[in-house]
Order: C-alpha cells, then sequence, then structure tokens
C-alpha cells in the first residue's frame, strides 16, 4: 500500500475543515431558533425547518465537487411522504455521483443560506 502524498493529505484536512464550518454555521441557525433538531430523531443531522409554511429536514452536508463548495441538501418533507420517498431512498440517490435528483429535495450552498437569513430569512 502506499501512503498518501502530502498534498492529499493537505486536501483532506481542508475538506473536513470545510464540513466542519458548514456544521458550525448551521449550529448557529439553530441558536438562533431558525432552524431546530427534530424530537423525533435522535441524530444531530435531522434538522428541520419551515419556509412559507413547507416543513424542510436537512438531510446531508457535504462538500460537492461540481460547485467546488460546501452544500446543504434537503428535502420537502410532505412532499417525499406523498411520493413515497423514505429517508433512506433520499441518502442513497444523494451519495450517487453525481448525486441523482429527487423532486422532493434541494440544496443551498452554506453562503446561499447565510445570506438568506440575513435578510430576515
Amino acid at each position: 500500500m502506499v501512503a498518501p502524498t502530502f498534498k492529499a493529505l493537505q486536501d483532506q484536512l481542508d475538506f473536513e475543515k470545510l464540513v466542519a464550518a458548514a456544521w458550525k454555521e448551521l449550529n448557529k441557525c439553530l441558536n438562533k431558533g431558525v432552524f431546530y433538531v427534530s424530537l423525533k430523531k435522535r441524530r444531530f443531522e435531522t434538522v428541520e425547518f419551515n419556509d412559507d409554511g413547507i416543513a424542510w429536514e436537512v438531510i446531508k452536508v457535504d462538500y460537492s465537487m461540481s460547485e467546488k463548495e460546501v452544500m446543504y441538501w434537503y428535502y420537502n418533507i410532505q412532499q417525499a411522504l406523498e411520493e413515497d420517498l423514505s429517508e433512506l431512498e433520499i441518502e442513497d440517490a444523494l451519495d450517487e455521483d453525481p448525486p441523482r435528483s429527487l423532486g422532493p429535495v434541494e440544496r443551498s450552498r452554506v453562503s446561499q443560506v447565510r445570506d438568506w437569513l440575513k435578510d430576515g430569512g
């Protein structure tokens, strides 16, 4: 087995910092009451928010190779139920490369969410 190069190790560290920063940004939103952790779930990644009367759930925070930025992936809870899509099916679709598009799933850059909150989100 070949040891990873210094550049590969640095890239991995940079990636981990970006994802950690995105989670920190999401945590700030939680502290402001914009998002809330679902009480029916026991994992931190399950974060819900309401926008114009629509309940959304953040399902993934990860670096997008195509966008070259950390993204939040979230889905319309009611639409997923209507389309009979489970959380696992949505997660599997997002784990594909590139992520498979599903009707109730949307994504935003961390910077977009930050700007939305500054504008009164």
